[in-house]
């Protein structure tokens, strides 16, 4: 980010901090604290089940209820929304359709594992890119097949379950902000989309971090975007109107043909969190 963007982003940063740092999830208000708690209480839920699947001792239909079953209770990451569960869905729909199972059950195996790079991260993401559209010819209506634009957040969602301190969720709605304020834009390719989302959120959590005197996470960073996206204020103590300026000139970015990297907007409610300095999972 050059200096403009760096100013904007504070401001962004500003008006999440100054305006309390609470939010809306399931239609009902948390503090960052009990977000913060209810998190760490469900990951090592998640981390059971994926450890199981990757062991070899749970089959896929049942990894992906038992996956589906606990988002539905704990609504904290909004993966069971079009980029995640219901991507999950296709995705194995379309390989019965195919006979694809068993190649499904391998790619699953070695692209949910947590990458040993940013770099790993971005191959793992293209190997599984060419794989869901070598798939979509099982599909009579392509707008039917699993979409390539929800792959990172549907892969980002489990490293983030193994490593919260390092890999961030591809959310749409941080996504939007992002652009709307013209801090950055997506590569047309989502491995190249999602290696730069990964920079950018580390450059975003040492900013904030330097600017509020706190040692902050990737969480803090994800929220302070999702505030800025929810469609009205939070109730809450009174504090004083803060604008956050955009760039005088916007980017339009809507274009007949979409890039791989598009992912469908999704109504979120995700959840703030605040990460321990050390942690067990």
């Amino acid at each position: 980010m050059n200096e403009e963007q760096k100013n904007r982003a504070i401001q962004i940063w500003n008006k999440y901090q100054d305006e309390g740092e609470h939010f809306l999830n399931a239609s009902q208000e948390f503090t960052r604290e009990q977000l913060h708690e209810q998190r760490f209480e469900v990951i090592p839920v998640v981390l059971a089940v994926l450890q199981e699947y990757l062991a070899g001792k749970m089959e896929l239909d049942e990894f992906k209820t038992q996956i589906d079953s606990i988002n539905k209770r704990h609504r904290l990451w909004g993966f069971k929304g079009i980029n995640g569960q219901m991507f999950f869905n296709l995705l194995v729909k379309t390989c019965y359709a195919g006979d694809k199972i068993a190649e499904l059950d391998a790619i699953l195996k070695k692209s949910l594992p947590l990458p040993a790079s940013p770099e790993q991260s971005s191959k793992i993401i293209e190997d599984f890119a060419k794989f869901t559209k070598s798939i979509s010819q099982y599909v009579n209506d392509l707008r039917g097949a699993p979409k390539i634009g929800s792959i990172p957040f549907f892969l980002s969602y489990f490293w983030q379950i193994q490593s919260p301190q390092m890999y961030p969720v591809y959310y749409r709605s941080m996504i939007t902000i992002l652009l709307e304020y013209n801090l950055w834009t997506p590569a047309d390719k989502i491995s190249e989309s999602y290696l730069s989302f990964y920079q950018l959120n580390h450059e975003l959590r040492e900013l904030f971090s330097r600017v509020s005197g706190r040692n902050l996470s990737l969480w803090d960073v994800e929220h302070a975007f999702w505030y800025m996206n929810q469609p009205e204020p939070l109730p809450g103590p009174q504090q004083p109107t803060i604008t956050v300026g955009k760039p005088p000139e916007e980017k339009k970015i809507f274009q007949t043909e979409l890039p791989d990297s598009y992912i469908p907007p999704v109504a979120v409610s995700y959840t703030h969190l605040t990460l321990p300095t050390i942690y067990s999972v």
